[in-house]
């Protein structure tokens, strides 16, 4: 069975807060400079580790590391320019830049509440300890009916045999051999019963959230003594049981007596769009497994434009806090650059769906609340992360607005055409298949997949929401690296064979996988009118690369740089390629820091412009 190299796929890491990274005073030292913009240590280290470097060059670590640099100097020196700051007035990248310091936020509050508190006492290590030395081949019966259960254990103390009752039921085609149990593999209550018993015994029926289980043992092996990792698993195991313990605490006590209403007309007109476009856009969504309608930002674009709101509907209040109530307008925002799915084009469905999503989003607002009131917001941590991805965020705007304002004429294109006599200088290109998912829940469930073997072609085809390629199993025609977002220059700096993902685009979260690239060669066409839209796609390519190059340059020339390379030289890193999935505090996910293809091309102009060498 195949598996795909841990360092092309994302690693699904909990990262709660920022306590992975941590430095000493070294951590503050300025790798590079422009103006006021700085990168320090803890900087580059977090960003160039938590991102992947795909290198077809094979360029070696100190290289990599230089064109890292550039590549983040870059990426700040758009985020100030002046069409950065127009993008960063706009309401949507406002409501985007809240969605992210919300996530921050909320995590911070998690920290304090639950992840400082935890602490497992000698008693408890000590039972976990034992535990630990023993495992189980255990099989179970299950029901969610109390009085069935009941009756089944009756049956079992009076002498009928545990197989026999559970051949007859459907839980045993799911248990033909004895399950494996070890510490920390099951649920708490269920273990506790579990570590009771000899072979042979089985427990009483014990209440977990989905029904009842009476569990069987059937073997039990005992250790020695434990070895390092086990000893690690068992604190592993604790921790969290004691975090479940801590946030169920903190949940119940902050979220007691809390009522929040809603607009009942608002809400009603709201999910009333929602079964009006599934029932005139059904056939647009694309059927996956995960979910059957599955709205992104497009979707959620197109229903709320159908909604024709005033701004005096936009100004009503929605969600009536006491103080600072929602307005519809901006829960629309929020809900915007959210993710929403249903599984059928039912009204009712659909105002269950949508109620539990505006709960969730009281709930996270409250927390949201909680922390600000705290003073986290303040916290140069939660800054310092928000800044990072307002930088990431405007830069690419930046970038995609150079794009879409140029424009090439045909008598440009036509004199290109003469000048080259006839010959296209075809791009290089790209041949890849594509799984695209509207969000990192479904990203972090198809890696998984992936490491275990399961087949590329078959994911894209039940998960992928790309429609033109659903039929293709995903995989692109040949595809010319300047087109697609970055997609295509991505996918040509990996090797064939090779995955990568998850990769953020406006449509979702594409993980691709490069299968053949081609180097652009040279084509005689007969007439201009063949050539020319493909002449106008080469030439409008170099403009945008030229134009923000020439930005670039002139906004680094106006700040001057300075790279310390003594220090970046310096700097350990793990040569190991992985995008890094961050899970927040009371829910949500993200990529742990922007991943940003490497672009240090400008530095050749400024250094023309400059006429000397980069400053040291």
């Amino acid at each position: 069975m195949k598996k795909f190299p841990l360092n092309k796929l994302l690693a699904a890491a909990l990262l709660f807060c920022f306590t992975l990274y941590i430095y000493g005073q070294s951590s503050k030292e300025i790798i590079a400079k422009a103006g006021n913009i700085s990168i320090t240590k803890e900087e580059f280290v977090k960003r160039y580790e938590m991102s992947a470097h795909p290198n077809p060059r094979g360029l070696n670590e100190e290289e990599l590391k230089k064109e890292f640099v550039y590549t983040l100097l870059a990426e700040k020196l758009l985020a100030q320019s002046q069409s950065a700051g127009k993008i960063a007035t706009k309401l949507e990248f406002q409501a985007l830049m809240d969605y992210i310091q919300n996530n921050y936020l909320r995590d911070y509050l998690y920290k304090k509440e639950v992840k400082d508190k935890i602490a497992i006492p000698d008693s408890e290590m000590a039972i976990g300890y034992q535990r630990s030395l023993k495992n189980f081949r255990v099989k179970f019966i299950f029901s969610n009916d109390e009085k069935e259960i009941t009756a089944i254990y009756s049956s079992l103390m009076n002498g009928a045999l545990f197989d026999s009752i559970l051949q007859t039921r459907s839980e045993y085609n799911e248990q033909k051999e004895a399950a494996k149990v070890t510490f920390g593999s099951m649920a708490p209550e269920v273990e506790s019963e579990i570590y009771k018993l000899l072979p042979g015994q089985f427990t009483p029926p014990v209440e977990l959230e989905e029904g009842w289980y009476i569990c069987k043992v059937y073997e039990a092996e005992v250790k020695k003594s434990l070895e390092q990792s086990d000893i690690s698993n068992m604190k592993k195991v604790l921790e969290k049981r004691e975090e479940d313990k801590l946030y169920g605490e903190f949940y119940k006590k902050f979220f007691k007596g809390v009522n929040v209403n809603t607009d009942r007309p608002l809400f009603e007109r709201l999910a009333k769009a929602f079964f009006d476009y599934l029932q005139k856009h059904e056939k647009d969504f694309v059927q996956i497994k995960a979910v059957k309608f599955r709205f992104t930002e497009k979707e959620l674009g197109g229903m709320i434009n159908d909604l024709g709101l005033t701004g005096e509907e936009k100004n009503k209040v929605f969600i009536k806090f006491e103080s600072n109530p929602v307005s519809f307008g901006q829960f629309l925002q929020q809900l915007r650059i959210s993710d929403i799915g249903f599984q059928k084009i039912e009204e009712q469905h659909i105002r269950n769906i949508l109620n539990s999503f505006i709960y969730s989003f009281i709930q996270n607002e409250l927390l949201v609340r909680e922390s600000i009131k705290r003073g986290y917001d303040k916290i140069p941590e939660v800054a310092n992360e928000l800044k990072s991805w307002k930088e990431y965020y405007l830069a690419h705007d930046v970038m995609k607005k150079i794009f879409r304002e140029l424009n090439v004429t045909n008598e440009e294109a036509e004199e290109y055409f003469k000048k080259e006599n006839n010959y296209v200088i075809q791009a290089d290109s790209v041949k890849i298949i594509e799984i695209l998912l509207s969000n990192l829940e479904e990203a972090e469930f198809v890696l998984d997949q992936i490491n275990k073997g399961t087949d590329f072609e078959k994911l894209a085809e039940d998960y992928s929401i790309r429609k033109e390629l659903k039929n293709k199993k995903g995989e692109y025609d040949l595809l010319p690296v300047s087109e697609n977002n970055d997609l295509g220059q991505i996918a040509y700096s990996m090797k064939v064979g090779e995955v990568l993902g998850p990769i953020e685009l406006e449509e979702g979260y594409a993980i691709i996988k490069l299968v053949d690239k081609k180097e652009g060669i040279k084509k005689y066409h007969s007439q201009f009118e063949e050539a020319k839209e493909e002449i106008k796609n080469i030439l409008r390519t170099e403009k945008m690369y030229k134009t923000l190059d020439d930005i670039t340059a002139e906004l680094a020339e106006e700040k001057g740089i300075y790279i310390n390379e003594a220090l970046l030289n310096s700097v350990k890193v793990t040569m190991v390629d992985m995008v890094v999935l961050r899970r927040f505090g009371f829910g949500g996910q993200m990529l742990a820091v922007p991943f940003t293809p490497h672009y240090s091309s400008w530095l050749k102009t400024y250094l023309q412009k400059q006429k000397k060498d980069l400053p040291k």
